[in-house]
């Protein structure tokens, strides 16, 4: 028998069916007995059931609903000291963790679940003056009945593992199985109410086992704000998908920077979430991160959000290293290393040593890294948070 939110009762003394619904109150219609088919003895409600998230077996989650999809809320609550992490999530096929027929810890896992994953955050381990990173959230649109396995990079991103600059080894997953070492890197903990905390250990072998290198809570959510919905979209890429039924955004920016170097950031809008150009504004995309004048024209085509900001594409974040888009154009337009100034995007394959400067540290907050092939690796040398109305 399915499980279904209403019933239809058949009333035979009084020859009428009688509709009981999930809300309590009922419905009655007057039917002949000749008109009465036994197959309707139960329909379904139309009132959707609250999606619920639950934690199941081999530290996998999962979301019950009615829906495709819901909401997410991720907020740090603790960061390493150490290294700067970053945690994901993905849908599995099983409640083994298998992905198109990849069972975890077999060749190609890694690349496959990274590919199906969403970047939830990175957490900074030196904090710039005035930034405070615990506290902040990710929201995220999820499927429901389906496993969800969560990861974390340790001192890396998604997008350096997958264009091989960084060893898959350094990937560990919520269920053991797919770890390197065969180790459990997570311990989930029931906060009550819905929420859950994940506590990962970062280090290859178990480290010193104390699970408190990076923490976060869980839990679902209904986002109520233009900012949360636009975390929903950030899918992932640092971008912000500007796809939205208003017609002019206001902007306002948070800025907190630890850098010797004299940093100038800018937005400029792309045609697609991989950074596509669409230079004439004809529908068409006409550079791809990694075209000879990329940097160029992303440069040229910056936005000053003070003007307010259209509705339509998505605005991504750029960063000139000690300098300004003036300097770089007249001195650097074609964007090479040998040279200065240095522009440094989101997407690897249009900055000069093709490694990843930009890490997103919540809904619309990102962290720069300044320096060339990476620098110290902190990320803290520009973190801007940007606030729509």
């Amino acid at each position: 028998m399915p499980d279904l939110d209403s019933v239809v009762l058949w009333d035979q003394a009084a020859q009428q069916a009688v509709i009981n619904t999930e809300v309590g109150s009922t419905l009655e219609r007057e039917v002949s007995a000749a008109d009465w088919d036994e197959s309707q003895l139960y329909i379904q409600s139309e009132v959707p059931s609250s999606p619920s998230l639950s934690a199941t077996t081999n530290n996998l989650f999962s979301i019950q609903g009615s829906g495709t999809s819901a909401q997410l809320k991720c907020t740090l609550t603790q960061a390493s000291v150490w290294l700067v992490n970053e945690v994901g999530v993905f849908a599995v096929d099983d409640d083994r963790g298998t992905i198109d027929g990849i069972a975890p810890g077999s060749a190609g896992y890694v690349e496959a679940a990274l590919n199906r994953g969403q970047v939830i955050f990175s957490a900074l381990s030196s904090l710039p003056d005035g930034y405070t990173g615990v506290g902040l959230t990710r929201h995220l649109s999820l499927p429901t009945n389906q496993p969800l396995m969560f990861y974390l990079v340790q001192n890396g991103t998604t997008d350096t593992v997958l264009a091989g600059g960084s060893n898959a080894a350094n990937v560990f997953f919520s269920s053991s199985s797919g770890n390197p070492d065969g180790l459990n890197h997570l311990q989930v903990s029931d906060q009550g109410n819905g929420v859950y905390n994940l506590a990962w250990e970062d280090y290859l072998g178990g480290g010193d086992q104390d699970f408190n290198d990076m923490m976060l809570n869980v839990e679902l959510s209904n986002p109520s704000s233009l900012n949360d919905w636009m975390g929903v979209q950030q899918g992932k890429r640092e971008v912000m998908d500007l796809n939205l039924e208003t017609d002019l955004l206001s902007a306002n920016l948070i800025v907190n920077k630890e850098a010797a170097y004299d940093n100038t950031f800018g937005w400029y809008r792309v045609a697609d979430s991989n950074g596509g150009i669409d230079v004439n504004r004809d529908g068409q995309v006409d550079l791809r991160p990694g075209d000879p004048n990329y940097a160029k024209v992303a440069v040229e085509q910056r936005i000053d959000l003070s003007s307010g900001l259209a509705s339509g594409g998505f605005l991504v974040p750029f960063l000139i290293a000690d300098g300004t888009p003036e300097e770089f154009l007249a001195l650097n337009s074609r964007n090479q290393h040998r040279n200065a100034p240095l522009a440094y995007f989101v997407f690897l394959g249009a900055n000069p040593d093709q490694f990843d400067h930009v890490r997103l540290l919540g809904d619309n907050t990102f962290g720069f890294e300044d320096k060339f092939n990476g620098g110290d690796r902190d990320y803290n040398d520009l973190v801007v948070k940007v606030s729509f109305t």
